[in-house]
C-alpha cells in the first residue's frame, strides 16, 4: 500500500472511532453519501453497525480501495473531503463487489 492510501485509512478509522461505532441503521439498503468529509464519516458508521471490529476494518479497508480507484487522475484523494465522492450513492454491498472486482484485476 502507499503511503497516502495508509494515512487516509487510518484517519478513516480514528474518524469513526472504530470501536465505540455502534450506530442505529445497519448498512443493508444504506447508500453512502459522500458530499462531505462528516457524511462520509456518517455513511461508514451506518454501514458498519453492528459488525465487529474486524468486520468493520475490513469494510472501510474495501472502501477506501474503490475510492481510491474511482478517482484515479481525479485528484479527489487529497483530501477526506473529495475522495469518498465517487462512493456516493452505492450500497455497503455494491461498494463490497467492486472490491472483489479490484483484487480480482
Amino acid at each position: 500500500m502507499n503511503s497516502l492510501f495508509k494515512s487516509v485509512l487510518v484517519v478513516c478509522l480514528v474518524l469513526m472511532g472504530i470501536s465505540g461505532c455502534d450506530v442505529a441503521g445497519g448498512g443493508g439498503s444504506v447508500k453512502f453519501d459522500g458530499t462531505s468529509a462528516a457524511a462520509s464519516r456518517e455513511s461508514l458508521q451506518k454501514m458498519t453497525a453492528g459488525l465487529s471490529d474486524d468486520e468493520k476494518k475490513a469494510f472501510i479497508e474495501a472502501a477506501t480501495a474503490v475510492a481510491f480507484r474511482m478517482n484515479e487522475g481525479t485528484g479527489n484523494t487529497a483530501s477526506p473531503e473529495t475522495m469518498w465522492k465517487g462512493l456516493t450513492g452505492l450500497t455497503k454491498s455494491e461498494i463490497e463487489a467492486k472490491s472483489k472486482e479490484i483484487q480480482a484485476k
